[in-house]
């Protein structure tokens, strides 16, 4: 079983497991948490997995679902006892995900790991996107007269003026 709920206070979702978890079960938790997450724009997701007494079989699916919903600048943290240690090492392992998601054995640990400012990706522009930025500049920066504007060649005159 599975719970979802929003910590307004802290801006973020979480889930807690309990019981047996299968993989299905698994599946939709990830579905919907990502989904809850991105509607109400929380960056950081709590998952609590210590109750869970008997996990899913598939976790190698798990994890790929998990990495295909993952978007950037996200952070999840996974609370775990220390039976689950082992196995929760490997579904990070797995999810590809290597900035964006934690494993801690005690909720206060988690809890420190998501209210640290994380770092956000920054934009970047592509060469394209940086070429077109500087002709920009140069277009829009005053022309002082000692050189014909780009294009222009040295004494060209427009007709009609």
């Amino acid at each position: 079983m599975y719970s979802i709920r929003v910590d307004s206070l802290h801006e973020r979702l979480l889930l807690e497991f309990s019981d047996g978890l299968n993989t299905n079960e698994a599946l939709r938790a990830v579905s919907q948490g990502f989904a809850m997450a991105e509607a109400g724009r929380l960056p950081d997701i709590l998952c609590d997995l210590t109750a869970v007494s008997r996990g899913p079989s598939s976790l190698l699916v798990i994890a790929a679902s998990f990495a295909s919903h993952y978007s950037e600048g996200t952070r999840i943290a996974l609370v775990v006892s220390e039976e689950q240690a082992r196995w929760a090492q490997r579904f990070v392992r797995f999810s590809g995900i290597r900035e964006g998601v934690n494993a801690f054995l005690e909720g206060a640990q988690a809890e420190a790991w998501l209210s640290t400012p994380a770092r956000r990706p920054q934009a970047v522009l592509s060469t394209t996107g940086q070429r077109h930025l500087r002709e920009m500049i140069r277009v829009a920066a005053p022309h002082d007269g000692t050189a014909p504007p780009r294009g222009q060649a040295a004494g060209y005159r427009r007709s009609g003026s």
